[in-house]
């Protein structure tokens, strides 16, 4: 009620601003609209949950409001959120609670009907005036629903197969598809040809939607929504146009709603949609952009190549007389010759006065006697060379029955101790280690059991590259000079693929369904079917449902809250929800494939569900559930309603405030954060101020024993102290230490080693090379909080590393280079960063480096900053985080 009455405080104090101070039209507009879409309906929607004393004085607010409201602001909302105030004029208090129970449990199978030039919702509400039933407007100003499916260059043609629609109307047979290529610089636009073609899989794979009450399922017609788009490369017009970047525009219409957008986006069914196509001197590529627009562009200048030779390790072009290489920042500048042993390992764009070289030729792959190079274009069309290091090269793999064996041979003294042969899963960033049968200096065999449930057991889907690493965990990639080649293996409901190309081994692991689960289909009849038949049956007081990352991580707080349980109070039956159930854990959860009927089981009966971000939509919580949200990480930037224009789109914001209402606690590390999520979530139930449980660890293992163990098992050296670099990222797939790590070496090396934590959005641009006894990667390792246990400097930058490192009370250094460009994002930040910040921030390597070697007086100097953020930001962090919150919920 106090959140109500406030918020209701705030409007008349923005209102009374407004007709003092404002009189442009569109902004009294937008501040009704959103005191009706936003702010007034989030409390409407709370109805249900409410006493009678709320609803009886927020239905005297909002009539108040509704009469003063500007009845344009009114037109602008959704029908159902129209006929919700409806009923709140009428003081229709019990239809209202009809009304939202309706919008939860059978609007998203709404049916429309087009009514002479209009769409009508066919809502049950008789009582409820048609012209709220109608949805023309919410129709035109909802995004269709759109996937660029396929692109393919054909004789001088660019052919892209999509897939666009309206969703919730039934059919759409008498649309009409215009596409152009639009030049947004110059605002100019040429038409394509575009047909349409059958999409009946569409229908069958997104058509059925399940109503819970009455029980059917209503079907939506999308077989008429399937397009190809053709053009035509040898019409003048269209090259002049791509000289610059272009996007492929679409108006969607039928006299009645006309949508025009960029096409563009993807879906499970979208593939090989960055492409490249030589035409002339001049390359056609097409990509989707960050914001999901399909981009196409002439790329100019471009010199290609008929024939190149290899000569004594040097690449050796004709004709050309100047060659540019480069490699990050680094330019190499050569004559008409590039000597291969002389570069370093990495990737290199070729460059000849100044234009991209593309070859025609054969690509090449050749080795000397500690590398190995590639010559070809790379995805975007342009030469690369591709050196990499060798001295691992495998001299044999022998696949018997369900065995694979390994011979592998070194040319230098790189493994003193046992060498460990490495599986690195991709795609949920985890290793497994397999031991040497034989080793020494020199050589060394490894054995692969397939059938070995302990291994399999390992192995969740994605790809994995394998690697040899030492002591210090230095990885040294695997190379070997076999013919292309798949083998397939069928192990228990694992398909396994080794594979053999482009002079890596890689595997990849798909895991089977069971028969009843096999298909798409399948599981949409367990979710539509199945799913509200086992909410029938009675919930289970022991069974707790954990779930990290969508499913996607076993880690955080949900992961160190299991632990807690799992070892202290063995009689709960514990669950984790896994996109994949191989993904390793710890304890004796069971692991449960997302999807699968197990899982419509479990999220049907469990009596607690715990999640750091939010559980699907699909959950339907039932009475007596009870759902913790840990949060993954004191906010450091605005979000959710706090951030202007996040949430603009209705359908985004009521899903957004429906998981919301799921929470029954939420966890926090102090104040100032509980104040940040009030607002930001407009959440009003319990805070659990008990700080995070994944930061027990940081008091329950700060100690030398403890901290001497986990560098052991790292593999680093105890006689050191650790810096730790870990900052946000940047740009995606690109990563730049921006220092000199030679120079740190020299200045440092006798105290210090450098581990990195690198953000996996980056991951895929770190330049592995530098590792060397002084520089270790820990990017992918599992326990981010064991990594703060062994540093004794956190360097960072805007990661919020800080919120949790600070808690040691250890220095932390922020290594802001781009400070100036950054600031603008700075400003999105819950706290004043560059006054606030626990530590120095610093603009360039030789100032850290004078920083580490003065760390003693630094930290006097950022002590007292130091405490003041620690105060306020780890204000509830005791160590005890997971035994409060058990005592808090579960033995309630």
């Amino acid at each position: 009620m106090k959140n109500f009455t406030d918020r209701i405080k705030i409007m008349d104090m923005v209102n009374s601003f407004y007709d003092k101070n404002v009189t442009d039209r569109t902004a009294l507009l937008m501040k009704d609209y959103k005191w009706l879409d936003v702010d007034l309906k989030l409390y409407v929607n709370q109805f249900p949950d409410a006493s009678d004393e709320y609803r009886k004085i927020a239905t005297k607010e909002i009539q108040r409001y509704l009469d003063s409201i500007n009845p344009d602001a009114f037109q602008m909302l959704r029908s159902i959120d129209k006929m919700k105030y409806y009923y709140i004029n009428k003081n229709k208090i019990d239809r209202l609670l009809d009304l939202l129970e309706y919008q939860k449990t059978t609007f998203k199978s709404l049916s429309i009907h087009k009514k002479q030039n209009s769409y009508i919702g066919n809502f049950p509400m008789k009582d409820i005036p048609d012209d709220l039933k109608n949805m023309t407007k919410e129709l035109e100003f909802y995004p269709p629903v759109e996937a660029v499916r396929k692109i393919e260059f054909s004789q001088n043609t660019l052919k892209i197969q999509c897939v666009f629609y309206i969703s919730r109307l039934k059919k759409q047979d008498d649309f009409e598809a215009k596409a152009y290529l639009y030049n947004k610089k110059r605002n100019q636009k040429i038409p394509l040809n575009i047909i349409r073609k059958s999409s009946k899989d569409l229908t069958n794979k997104r058509g059925y939607r399940f109503c819970r009450k009455p029980i059917r399922v209503v079907k939506y017609d999308y077989s008429h929504c399937a397009y190809e788009i053709m053009i035509d490369l040898n019409n003048e017009k269209v090259i002049d146009l791509l000289k610059e970047s272009c996007f492929i525009q679409i108006n969607y219409t039928n006299g009645i709603i006309n949508q025009t957008f960029l096409l563009g986006k993807s879906d499970s069914e979208s593939m090989n949609l960055i492409q490249h196509y030589g035409l002339d001197c001049s390359i056609i590529k097409t990509h989707l952009m960050n914001n999901g627009n399909l981009q196409i562009q002439k790329e100019e200048n471009i010199l290609y190549v008929d024939k190149y030779n290899i000569e004594k390790g040097n690449v050796v072009f004709e004709n050309i007389q100047s060659l540019n290489l480069y490699h990050n920042y680094l330019n190499i500048e050569c004559n008409s010759m590039i000597p291969l042993k002389d570069l370093d390992c990495g990737t290199y764009d070729v460059l000849a006065d100044s234009k991209f070289i593309s070859i025609k030729c054969q690509s090449q792959q050749f080795k000397d006697e500690n590398n190995i190079y590639f010559i070809e274009n790379g995805l975007n069309g342009n030469l690369q060379i591709k050196k990499y290091v060798s001295q691992i090269l495998v001299d044999d793999i022998q696949f018997q029955n369900n065995k694979i064996i390994f011979d592998l041979q070194y040319s230098n003294y790189l493994f003193d101790e046992i060498p460990s042969l490495v599986l690195s899963n991709k795609k949920y960033n985890y290793d497994i280690y397999i031991e040497p049968k034989e080793y020494d200096k020199f050589k060394a065999k490894f054995l692969i059991q397939l059938d070995d449930s302990a291994f399999i057991s390992q192995l969740a889907n994605g790809e994995y590259t394998f690697t040899l690493h030492n002591k210090f965990k230095n990885v040294y990639p695997l190379k070997v000079l076999l013919k292309d080649n798949v083998y397939k293996y069928k192990i228990f409901d694992r398909i396994l693929y080794f594979s053999f190309s482009n002079n890596e081994i890689n595997l990849k692991v798909d895991h089977e369904w069971k028969a009843y689960e096999n298909t798409r289909k399948k599981r949409r009849i367990l979710k539509k079917y199945i799913y509200p038949l086992l909410r029938l049956l009675p919930l289970n007081k022991k069974t707790i449902i954990f779930e990290g990352w969508w499913g996607a991580k076993y880690h955080c707080n949900p992961k160190y809250l299991y632990e807690y349980i799992n070892k202290h109070y063995p009689k709960y039956r514990c669950i984790w929800f896994l996109n994949d159930n191989y993904i390793p854990i710890h304890g004796n959860a069971k692991r449960v494939r997302r999807k699968s009927l197990q899982y419509y089981y479990y999220l049907s009966v469990g009596k607690y569900f715990v999640n750091n971000v939010n559980f699907h939509d699909e959950y339907v919580k039932r009475k007596g559930q009870i759902e913790i949200q840990t949060m993954h990480g004191t906010p450091l930037k605005t979000l959710g309603l706090d951030v202007p224009g996040e949430l603009d789109d209705p359908q985004d914001r009521e899903r957004f405030l429906r998981r919301r209402a799921r929470w029954d606690y939420l966890v926090v590390q102090s104040h100032r954060a509980s104040q940040i999520t009030s607002s930001c979530y407009a959440y009003n139930k319990e805070f659990l101020r008990t700080g995070y449980p994944r930061n027990d660890i940081l008091f329950e293992k700060n100690n030398l024993n403890d901290i001497n163990k986990i560098k052991e098992k790292m593999g680093i050296p105890l006689d050191k102290k650790v810096l730790m670099y870990a900052p946000t990222w940047r740009k995606r797939n690109f990563f730049d230490m921006h220092m000199n790590i030679e120079d740190m070496k020299k200045a440092l090396g006798d105290k210090y080693i450098l581990i990195l934590r690198i953000h996996p959005f980056a991951y895929k641009g770190f330049d592995e090379t530098i590792l060397n006894d002084f520089v270790y990667n820990f990017s992918t390792y599992e326990s981010v909080e064991e990594l703060y246990l062994v540093s004794d400097i956190v360097i960072t930058d805007y990661s919020s590393v800080m919120f949790d490192y600070t808690i040691l009370n250890r220095p932390i250094l922020f290594y802001t280079y781009d400070l100036k460009e950054y600031r603008d994002y700075l400003r999105g930040f819950n706290f004043d960063f560059e006054k606030e910040a626990p530590g120095p921030l610093i603009e360039n390597y030789e100032e850290l480096k004078q920083a580490i070697l003065d760390i003693e007086n630094v930290s006097k100097k950022y002590d007292n900053a130091l405490q003041k953020f620690r105060k306020t930001f780890n204000e509830y962090e005791k160590g005890t985080a997971s035994e409060q919150i058990f005592k808090k919920v579960f033995e309630k």
